[in-house]
């Protein structure tokens, strides 16, 4: 069962971290401009894809007890088949234009890749990166430790997230001092699994006890919005700083819009536009990112420009969501081949 307000704000993220490497691509290219700000962007839309991990976990796993192999094995074939395939097909293509091969001998460097891990380390390691950014390992991580936050959600949901939130904390502000301990971190605090996860729980409560409690949720969403007032307003905090204030204004802003989202009852429209868009959405994040700088490098403008940026945005868009739906249907195949008994 797909969750329609769920699909609207996958694909709101997606879009924003699209725009947001668009302006970063140029901002390499033609200089920052003072309009541009890919992190502000960029952010959102990664805190919104991390509370969807969790409410999409919450909802899958809230009427069942966990079997360990199966999760395990079910978050493996979601992202695994696709990932390989598409760093397959990106390397296939610097390779053909550009005669370069991302890939080395190196068996630890490869195993890095295989395990969709190089984004993420890539800040401590030397990698074959290509493609998925530092989130596609970080979620891969998360969900490593997730039963244990779903688990938790289920018996002791304020405590669990009380948890969370220190984690979340201490995480981000001991980043320097466990980077002396160990490599397996990356250097940014707020992208590591452990600093984001109050809003990975926030989403397995969401789904866990209040996306179908009317009431609740209303009462939630009022206190989301208060929030949001107070610290703008009275305390003129800024919307737009990646810090772990800033992150929790944004899951406030996803609070408020998705219980807007529920009362239009969208689950009672066939809306085959959002099916498409939110069904090829991962395929179409990997790929991304790779799309954005090659087309913002092969263009040649005295300055790049808002209307530069929207051309830009919809054709990496348009791309990235044709070769996720031209190698969806072979993925799948891969999925079916490893992951099915």
């Amino acid at each position: 069962m797909r969750i329609k307000s769920y699909d609207i704000i996958r694909v709101i993220s997606l879009l924003m971290i699209i725009i947001a490497h668009v302006m970063e691509a140029a901002a390499h290219k033609y200089g920052f401009e003072p309009w541009m700000n890919p992190f502000f962007l960029g952010g959102i839309g990664v805190t919104f894809f991390i509370i969807l991990s969790g409410c999409s976990l919450g909802f899958s796993t809230k009427k069942s007890p966990i079997n360990l192999f199966n999760f395990y094995k079910k978050r493996a074939s979601s992202i695994y088949p696709f990932y390989w395939l598409a760093y397959a097909i990106t390397a296939a293509f610097f390779f053909i234009t550009q005669s370069f091969l991302p890939m080395g001998t190196d068996i630890k460097t490869i195993a890095i890749t295989l395990f969709a891990l190089d984004g993420y380390l890539n800040s401590t390691h030397a990698t074959y990166y290509l493609i998925g950014e530092w989130f596609t390992g970080f979620i891969l991580l998360t969900y490593l430790i997730s039963p244990f936050f779903i688990k938790g959600a289920k018996k002791r949901p304020l405590v669990i997230l009380l948890i969370a939130i220190m984690l979340s904390y201490l995480s981000v502000t001991y980043t320097p001092t466990i980077l002396e301990y160990t490599s397996f971190w990356n250097k940014s605090p707020l992208w590591n699994p452990t600093s984001r996860l109050a809003e990975f729980t926030f989403g397995i409560l969401i789904s866990t006890y209040i996306l179908y409690n009317r009431p609740l949720f209303k009462y939630l969403a009022l206190a989301a919005a208060a929030y949001l007032i107070l610290m703008l307003v009275v305390f003129n905090s800024s919307y737009y700083q990646f810090t772990l204030i800033g992150i929790s204004l944004w899951a406030s802003t996803f609070t408020v819009g998705l219980y807007l989202l529920t009362l239009l009852r969208l689950e009672r429209f066939k809306l085959n536009i959002l099916d498409f868009l939110s069904t090829y959405s991962f395929m179409a994040f990997l790929f991304h990112h790779q799309i954005a700088a090659y087309i913002v490098n092969h263009t040649n403008f005295a300055k790049f420009t808002h209307i530069h940026l929207f051309y830009a945005f919809i054709c990496t868009t348009m791309i990235s969501y044709a070769l996720a739906y031209i190698f969806h249907k072979p993925a799948i195949a891969i999925q079916k081949a490893l992951f099915t008994r």
